[in-house]
């Protein structure tokens, strides 16, 4: 099978990594494939940069690299690169696949109906979890021919990048959280649990892991704010953007997550995989990815004192925790790996293009 990958850039983020750590495995790929962005960096075998700027133009080149390279399936990264796809294929019997990888659906009528749109034109649907794929049928109000359209796959991480590490207790616990300073993640939950705690004669360090983000300057500046006015500014800390996030990792005792939407919580798989005692609250999403909480404690989103409880039990427990995580890590490792991404990916493809 040729595959294509169609997406903007291969830069930071979450389905620009998945992309590079599929395109990275080539030689271990059961299908063929190439990559093209639309904007830069492209870099790697394999991967193509085709400027969108004259989107005629664009078009034109892609419809020769399908044609050129015998591409039977492409595979858009969001609904507007599936309208590209769609418009450069037309007459060629290439399938398109598309990928929702956020979980805010479009609430402007103009991108709803680009998502409507692209959602018709595609033959398959891939959504990152349950709960992303059954918010999008209820926000467009799907049928149940429509839902046959939808397919759950599940990102993978390329793990050999977070070594799996026995974490023996720091003299000063160490705790850290991963995520970019953005509306959907609510570090300020996460300070006030360590205000509750800093009371309560725990000697710790916590390490936030992310990027100040230009467009919501507040969710940092509220952060560093709360630190200052109750006495947090020496035991918090502010990393930002990190490449060493495996690394940091392996000298933590614990991981606290909080957030308000995610569409599969990617931070929160890497941590487990790193062998930490992991402590997220009880999104549906977190709740699927986690196996119920097996993987990880669940703690009710927005309630302090039941965080607090159960993280108590973990420092008079630590050992027994550090144990469990131990297992949830290669459990993790087994369900999210980036070859079991490919082995879904190409499952799905197999199925389609067989229907040819």
């Amino acid at each position: 099978m040729n595959i294509l990958f169609l997406i903007g850039s291969l830069g930071n983020g979450g389905k620009e990594r998945l992309i590079r750590d599929v395109m990275e495995i080539q030689n271990e790929l059961p299908f063929r494939t190439w990559c093209v962005c639309r904007k830069s960096p492209a870099e790697g075998e394999r991967v193509i940069l085709l400027p969108s700027r004259r989107p005629f133009h664009f078009i034109l080149s892609l419809r020769k690299f399908i044609r050129s390279n015998k591409i039977q399936l492409v595979h858009a990264q969001s609904a507007f690169d599936a309208i590209l796809a769609y418009l450069a294929t037309l007459g060629l019997g290439t399938h398109i696949v598309q990928t929702f990888h956020s979980y805010e659906f479009a609430s402007k009528p103009r991108f709803k109906l680009m998502e409507r749109l692209a959602f018709g034109l595609c033959v398959r649907s891939v959504f990152v979890s349950q709960q992303q794929m059954q918010h999008f049928a209820e926000v467009h109000h799907l049928s149940l021919k429509q839902k046959s359209k939808q397919k759950v796959v599940y990102n993978g991480v390329n793990f050999s990048r977070f070594p799996l590490t026995n974490h023996k207790p720091n003299p000063q616990l160490k705790m850290a959280m991963v995520g970019n300073f953005v509306p959907e993640k609510d570090q300020l939950f996460v300070l006030e649990f360590l205000k509750t705690i800093s009371t309560q004669d725990i000697d710790f360090e916590f390490s936030f892991i992310g990027e100040r983000k230009s467009q919501f300057p507040y969710c940092y500046e509220n952060c560093v704010k709360y630190c200052e006015n109750n006495g947090l500014s020496k035991k918090v800390h502010f990393l930002g953007k990190r490449d060493d996030v495996p690394q940091l990792l392996e000298k933590m005792d614990a991981f606290i997550y909080s957030s308000r939407s995610e569409t599969f919580g990617l931070a929160v798989v890497e941590a487990i995989a790193s062998g930490l005692p992991v402590f997220v609250n009880d999104l549906p999403v977190f709740d699927e990815i986690t196996q119920g909480g097996r993987l990880a404690t669940l703690y009710a989103t927005g309630d302090i004192q039941q965080l607090c409880n159960v993280f108590h039990h973990f420092l008079s427990h630590q050992q027994e925790y550090i144990n469990a995580a131990m297992i949830n890590a290669q459990r993790v490792r087994d369900n999210y790996s980036i070859l079991a991404h490919v082995a879904s990916l190409n499952s799905l493809y197999s199925q389609i293009i067989k229907k040819q």
